[in-house]
């Protein structure tokens, strides 16, 4: 993910999914078992994992420090992600892009398969194909947190709302679309182009129907004149005085 709006990013890219190598020549490395690894990189559950600047925690003479946390990760289609708590001074250093890229430090078997993930670092000159933290063509991006709760105030649905729920309500809205019938609206939704015009159609037959109402009820009222004039010129005959 990107920093957006001068502020450093939540969750961050820190290991390719399948096979990948460095820019320097060392791997293959293999992503076989994403899960696996998240739960080895946590013996300690109460212990996060460092992130760093340029790995300097492994550095005999020199260690800067930490710049943030990581608290907990995610298997994602194209890797591991991680959400990390920022120093204060770290955040700043991001979103001014004075560092700007990431590099995991993962311990790996004989063979290249990744095993666990000790620290990650952060670095200008990146060895894997990692995304930048910061780029000028990311202010029209969401991140993970910003698209959840932009779907959870379309779908009307509090921001604290599980997965379940959030697809239950995806379900439900195709659900209705797919039968013509109106949506079933919960406070903070809103109306699609489509629905506007299925709303609008409902609303011309009911014109049609109370006009033909109308039209019937003035043609009885005819009538009804009609027939009591007649009636009036018959009494009158009956009685000479027509």
């Amino acid at each position: 993910m990107h920093a957006q709006e001068a502020v450093a990013p939540d969750w961050i890219h820190i290991v390719p999914s399948g096979t990948f190598s460095g820019k320097d020549g060392r791997g293959p490395f293999h992503l076989n078992s994403p899960q696996e690894v998240i739960t080895a990189s946590f013996p300690n559950p109460k212990r996060p994992i460092p992130v760093d600047y340029n790995h300097t925690l492994y550095a005999q003479k020199h260690d800067a420090g930490a710049a943030g946390w990581i608290d907990r990760m995610e298997s994602r289609n194209d890797g591991i992600w991680a959400h990390v708590e920022w120093t204060p001074k770290a955040s700043r250093l991001i979103a001014e892009k004075e560092w700007r890229f990431l590099s995991p430090a993962f311990e790996t078997a004989e063979d290249g398969d990744v095993k666990r993930i000790d620290s990650v670092g952060l670095v200008n000159r990146p060895n894997l194909p990692l995304p930048a933290l910061n780029s000028e063509s990311s202010q029209d991006k969401l991140n993970d947190s910003q698209l959840r709760e932009k779907v959870c105030s379309l779908l009307g649905l509090d921001t604290s709302a599980v997965s379940a729920d959030i697809l239950q309500a995806m379900e439900d809205v195709l659900a209705d679309r797919s039968s013509k019938k109106p949506l079933k609206m919960q406070k903070n939704s809103r109306l699609s182009g489509t629905d506007l015009s299925l709303l609008q159609g409902i609303r011309k037959d009911v014109d049609v129907i109370r006009e033909t109402i109308s039209a019937h009820s003035r043609q009885e009222d005819k009538i009804l004149d009609t027939a009591r004039t007649d009636l009036d010129l018959e009494i009158k005959k009956q009685l000479g005085i027509a």
